[in-house]
């Protein structure tokens, strides 16, 4: 799972790391393992952009839903006059384990351009970071065969999923789910119409009744 920062500045990378929190937090009541696979920081708060791994049995048919814009509206924390603010993270969701990428193609390693960095410290330092490296490596080779699994999947069977043309921009009007803290507390799916006033059960990680609903609506 890719969980970006979209329009709203530093309320929106706020806004990303609250996603995954939720998501962490759901993964955990349901029994799955959740990874953290690397994160690009925002300078004052929250995340850029972040690659998450949940492994748990169905977890990709559970979490596939949440693919698409997610809005949040609130007082900024961020803003000193203590205005309403509007944010946007989108959430991209991929399998990767191996009965999903029955259809995955050998990548070679000379159509790749890897890059690697150097920490300036002591030679601990050093051993830890080639140690990084190579995970990240690792990290992403499964990140983009299973990107090109989903690729050839959508590909074969012909379906226009968002995961292969791309998600709707991610600002207003795009959004699958709005997430409102103020004037009042509510969260509406836009796609199945279910809401709930319990906001702060919903970043907690009770999410199962929005799951189960976008599952009926297909």
């Amino acid at each position: 799972m890719t969980i970006t920062a979209g329009a709203g500045g530093v309320d929106s990378c706020d806004w990303t790391k609250m996603l995954c929190n939720m998501y962490e937090k759901w993964a955990m009541h349901k029994g799955f393992r959740f990874e953290i696979l690397d994160v690009t920081p925002h300078e004052y708060a929250g995340f850029v952009a972040v690659n998450v791994k949940v492994i748990g049995k169905s977890a990709y048919a559970w979490i596939r839903g949440e693919a698409g814009v997610h809005r949040l509206v609130r007082i900024s924390p961020f803003d000193s006059k203590g205005k309403r603010h509007t944010s946007f993270a989108s959430v991209l969701v991929y399998p990767v384990d191996r009965g999903h990428n029955k259809h995955i193609m050998a990548v070679a390693e000379k159509d790749l351009r890897i890059d690697t960095f150097k920490a300036s410290g002591a030679g601990g330092q050093h051993c830890k970071a080639e140690r990084s490296q190579i995970r990240n490596r690792s990290v992403c080779m499964e990140l983009l065969q299973a990107r090109l699994a989903k690729l050839e999947h959508d590909k074969q069977q012909q379906a226009k999923s968002q995961e292969r043309k791309g998600l709707p921009e991610n600002a207003w009007g795009s959004q699958i789910r709005s997430y409102v803290m103020h004037p009042y507390q509510m969260v509406k799916d836009s796609r199945t119409g279910h809401t709930t006033t319990q906001l702060k059960a919903v970043l907690n990680g009770e999410i199962d009744e929005f799951l189960t609903k976008q599952l009926t609506l297909k």
